[in-house]
């Protein structure tokens, strides 16, 4: 059994459609929900995401990669895709339409496992209160590729941490940087997708 889940783990990373779907036919019937992601999809991720700081990957790997687990998921069940219990906010201020970016963080998240509610892009700073209220979020994830939006960014943060005391905010956009995000009030800053992860980590531990 072990074996098998460390062969699932490098097919999720080669992005192995098929050695993927031999792999869960031969698990099929006793999926060890717990082993199937702390030694298959969670490792996977890492392992993607460390090649991308390191230089040895890029994005388009990652996305492979993520296909893969979503694989795993449609097999597997709601399961792997809810596993973790907080919910993420997510999407692109006021002002602003490029979304590339953040649907990529979006994927990411789902693929660890947490539930994601994305708004797109172009969304008022009500639209992102009413909804960390509605759905009880623990942490939103606001994005920009425009530094004209900044205002919106501020006011976005002010109003969330006001309306839901103890959410967490993290940034990112091609011009931020973690003194900007210290001087706005939020929470962290991510680069980019690799490193969301373990700023999600840092802010909610």
């Amino acid at each position: 059994m072990d074996q098998t889940f460390v062969e699932l783990k490098e097919a999720i990373i080669q992005a192995d459609s098929a050695k993927v779907d031999n792999l869960l036919e031969v698990l099929k019937g006793d999926l060890d929900f717990e082993s199937l992601c702390s030694k298959c999809i969670d490792p996977a991720l890492d392992t993607l995401c460390a090649n991308i700081i390191n230089r040895n990957g890029a994005v388009p790997e990652l996305l492979m990669g993520l296909k893969q687990v979503q694989r795993i998921s449609d097999v597997a069940g709601p399961q792997v895709a809810g596993r973790r219990g907080e919910k993420i906010l997510m999407g692109v201020v006021e002002g602003d339409i490029h979304d590339m970016g953040k649907n990529v963080i979006r994927d990411v998240c789902t693929g660890y496992g947490y539930e994601v509610i994305d708004l797109g892009k172009n969304v008022t700073p009500d639209q992102f209160t009413s909804t960390a209220l509605a759905q009880k979020t623990d942490i939103a994830c606001l994005s920009t590729m425009m530094s004209t939006t900044i205002e919106a960014m501020e006011r976005t943060i002010v109003q969330l941490k006001n309306s839901r005391p103890g959410i967490r905010v993290l940034i990112g956009g091609a011009f931020m940087d973690n003194e900007l995000a210290v001087k706005l009030q939020a929470d962290g800053y991510a680069e980019n997708a690799s490193v969301i992860m373990n700023e999600i980590e840092r802010i909610l531990h």
